[in-house]
C-alpha cells in the first residue's frame, strides 16, 4: 500500500473527478423531482401512507391530541398563482366521503362502493362534462401525492378536469381508471406507485343561482342514507330549528346559515383531552365548544340531517 506505483497523485485525481457527474446526477434529481414524505427513500412493498383522520372510517374522539406530523404527504403547484398573493392561502381539498353516522363514527355504506367510471377522453378525464377541456379563465393544479389509503384523488374546488398519464404495464401503455362515487368522491385504481402525479383543472367558482337550479339524481334523491341518524340528543334537532328559523326551509339558505354559527360560536383545537367519547357531538355543541376539523363537519351535517336537508 506503501508503493507510489498503486497509489499516485493520478490515481487521486482521477478518484475525486468521479465524484464530479455523481454531484450533478444528484443536484438534477434534487431539483427535478419532488421530495414527499420518505417515498423515494422505500422499497416497492412499503405500506401506504396512514394520515390522522384519513381512512375508510372517522371516529370522533378517537385521536385525543392531534400530534402536529411535519411529514410532507402531498406537494401542489399552482399556475397562475392568484394576484396578488395573499400572504396565506386557503384551500379545502376534497378526498374521502361518508354517509352512515352511528353517532360515534361516520364510515360508508354499500351503496357508495356502486362506483361509476369517469368518462375519459385522451389522457383527460372529465368531472364536469360542460367545462372540460374549456379554454379561458382557468387554474392548474400539478399535485404530487403519496400513495394514501384509500386511493382517493384529493381535488380543489370547481375540480372541472383531471390529466392523469398512462401507466407503462409490461411493455405497454394503459389508460388508469377512475371511478366516481355518488357523493363526489374520485377514487384511482390501485397500483404499485410511490408518488401519484396528475393536474386537475378548475373553472371559476359557480354563482348560487347554478348551485339553485342543480338537481339530484334520481338514485341521489332515493338513498335515504343522507338523512339517516341514530338515536341524537333532542338538544341538537332543537338547537338546528332555532339557527335556521328565518330560512324558510330553503336548504343551501340553512346550510350557510349553520355555517356561519359552528364558525362564529366554537373555536377550533387540536386538544381534545377530556373530552366525553361516549357522546362525543353533544360535548362539543353543548360543554368544550372547541375541537377539530371532523367536530365541525360532523356537526354541520347532522344539524341540517335533522332539519330534513
Amino acid at each position: 500500500l506503501n508503493s507510489r506505483r498503486i497509489i499516485s497523485p493520478r490515481f487521486l485525481w482521477g478518484t475525486a473527478l468521479l465524484a464530479i457527474p455523481i454531484f450533478l446526477m444528484s443536484g438534477t434529481l434534487f431539483v427535478f423531482f419532488p421530495r414527499i414524505g420518505l417515498g423515494f427513500l422505500a422499497g416497492g412493498g412499503r405500506q401506504r401512507v396512514t394520515v390522522a383522520g384519513f381512512s375508510d372510517s372517522v371516529q370522533l374522539g378517537d385521536m385525543g391530541v392531534v400530534q402536529n406530523d411535519e411529514t410532507v404527504v402531498m406537494r401542489v403547484e399552482i399556475d397562475p398563482l392568484p394576484d396578488p398573493l395573499p400572504e396565506r392561502l386557503s384551500i379545502h381539498w376534497r378526498g374521502a366521503a361518508y354517509d352512515l353516522y352511528d353517532g360515534r363514527r361516520w364510515t360508508r355504506s354499500k351503496a357508495l362502493d356502486e362506483r361509476r367510471e369517469v368518462e375519459r377522453i385522451g389522457d383527460r378525464y372529465c368531472l364536469w362534462k360542460a367545462k372540460c377541456g374549456v379554454r379561458g379563465q382557468r387554474r392548474i393544479y400539478r399535485i404530487y401525492l403519496e400513495d394514501l389509503d384509500p386511493p382517493v384523488m384529493m381535488l380543489p374546488p370547481n375540480s372541472s378536469s383531471i390529466v392523469m398519464a398512462r401507466q407503462r404495464r409490461r411493455s405497454r401503455l394503459v389508460a388508469r381508471r377512475l371511478t366516481r362515487s355518488s357523493l363526489g368522491e374520485i377514487r384511482r385504481e390501485r397500483e404499485p406507485t410511490l408518488v401519484v402525479h396528475y393536474e386537475v383543472e378548475t373553472t371559476p367558482r359557480p354563482t348560487l343561482a347554478f348551485f339553485q337550479d342543480q338537481h339530484l339524481e334520481h338514485w341521489e334523491r332515493s338513498h335515504r342514507n343522507y338523512l339517516q341518524l341514530p338515536e341524537l340528543d333532542p338538544r341538537i334537532a332543537e338547537l338546528a330549528a332555532s339557527v335556521t328559523a328565518e330560512t324558510g326551509g330553503d336548504p343551501l339558505r340553512s346550510a350557510q346559515v349553520v355555517a356561519e354559527y359552528l364558525r362564529a360560536n366554537y373555536r377550533y383545537s387540536l386538544d381534545l383531552r377530556g373530552a366525553d367519547n361516549e357522546r362525543p357531538l353533544p360535548d362539543f355543541l353543548f360543554e368544550r365548544r372547541s375541537g377539530h376539523c371532523e367536530f365541525f363537519s360532523t356537526a354541520m351535517a347532522v344539524m341540517l340531517r335533522t332539519q330534513g336537508i
